[in-house]
């Protein structure tokens, strides 16, 4: 795994959202990362493959299809739950140029602020994440709905569980 200035606690404590993006000029895809600070970071690998490495560093696997919470989700875009507070939401964010160029973004949950219906082109809803940024993604505000509904459901699945783990109550 290569070292990466995001993969640290005090800076994934800050990550908004994870967007493909195809670099025009050396054609990689490759993804971005936002943070509520403003940041941005370029990580000059596919989505997939930052999201495994932010799993590995948590300790954590991306395969959730055997997960005490994967029973309640559907088996088409999952939300993947990293840890108690922290699940990354998969939202259609551009339409590929190509075939394996990637469409889809991964926002952490806990991070979206609000949302709201837009008519802008391709884009008919808008996420308000920490920080002040916007997300402008391709699902509609029902689906959108669904997605985050689904996601807030196993999370709070696996936060009950692993406050069952730890003998505790619930987690905050």
């Amino acid at each position: 795994m290569r070292f990466y200035p995001w993969l640290k606690e005090q800076e994934l404590a800050h990550l908004n959202c994870l967007i493909p993006i195809h670099h025009l000029e050396d054609g990689g895809n490759y993804t971005e990362l936002w943070f509520s600070s403003g940041k941005k970071y370029l990580a000059q690998n596919r989505l997939k493959t930052v999201i495994q490495y932010i799993a590995c560093y948590l300790g954590v696997n991306i395969k959730q299809e055997l997960a005490a919470w994967a029973t309640e989700a559907r088996r088409h875009a999952l939300p993947l739950v990293l840890g108690p507070n922290f699940t990354l939401v998969p939202i259609p964010v551009r339409r590929p140029p190509f075939k394996d160029a990637g469409g889809t973004g991964y926002v952490v949950r806990q991070k979206i602020l609000s949302w709201e219906k837009v008519e802008e082109g391709e884009f008919r809803t808008c996420l308000w994440l920490a920080g002040g940024q916007r997300l402008f993604c391709l699902l509609n505000p029902l689906s959108l709905l669904m997605r985050l509904a689904e996601a807030d459901k196993v999370t709070q699945r696996s936060q009950k569980l692993y406050a069952q783990l730890l003998g505790q109550e619930e987690i905050p």
